[in-house]
C-alpha cells in the first residue's frame, strides 16, 4: 500500500471517530438535560400550540369563571315568545285530546312555574269560531299569540299615565 492511500484511510478514519464523538457527546449533554435534542421545527410547532390553547382559553375565561344563567323574563322578550308558545302548543294538545278548544285558560294544565307567572300576570285567552288567541302583559311587554297562524308578536308596553 502506498503512502497516500494509507494517509486516505487514516484520514477517513479520523473524521468517522470524530463525527461519532460529537453525536455521543451530543446525546450525552441531552441526556443529562432530561430531554431529547429537539428540532427548530418542532420547537416553533409547540410554540403556535401553546398561543393557541392560550388565546381559547382567554377567549372561554368568563363562560368557564361565570356558568351559563338563564334568560330573565323582564329583560329578554324571547322568554315571554317561548312562554307563549308553549301555552299554545298546550292548548293545542287540549283540542286534539278533547276534540275541541277549552272553553277557558282553566281546563289546560300548565306547568307550576308558568301557572305561577300567569296567576302574577293574567293571560286573556279568547276562543274563536276555528281557533284562539292570547294577549298576555307580563312584566314590562304587551305579547299577542294567534292560534290560526301561529304568529307571535312581542313588544315593550306602553306605561298608562
Amino acid at each position: 500500500m502506498s503512502d497516500r492511500n494509507k494517509a486516505d484511510d487514516l484520514e477517513g478514519l479520523v473524521r468517522t471517530t470524530t463525527d461519532s464523538l460529537a453525536q455521543q457527546q451530543q446525546k450525552a449533554e441531552a441526556s443529562a438535560a432530561g430531554r431529547p435534542p429537539r428540532s427548530r421545527p418542532r420547537l416553533v410547532l409547540m410554540l403556535i400550540l401553546v398561543a393557541v390553547f392560550a388565546g381559547a382559553l382567554y377567549v372561554q375565561y368568563p363562560r368557564i369563571v361565570e356558568p351559563y344563567a338563564l334568560p330573565d323574563a323582564r329583560t329578554n322578550p324571547m322568554v315571554v315568545e317561548a312562554d307563549l308558545i308553549l301555552i299554545g302548543e298546550l292548548i293545542e294538545a287540549f283540542r286534539l285530546s278533547q276534540g275541541k278548544y277549552p272553553d277557558s285558560l282553566g281546563q289546560v294544565q300548565l306547568p307550576a312555574a308558568l301557572a305561577q307567572l300567569v296567576a302574577r300576570f293574567p293571560l286573556e285567552y279568547r276562543l274563536g269560531e276555528t281557533s284562539f288567541t292570547l294577549e298576555w302583559k307580563p312584566y314590562r311587554w304587551h305579547a299577542m299569540y294567534d292560534g290560526d297562524t301561529g304568529e307571535i308578536d312581542v313588544n315593550p308596553a306602553k306605561i298608562e299615565s
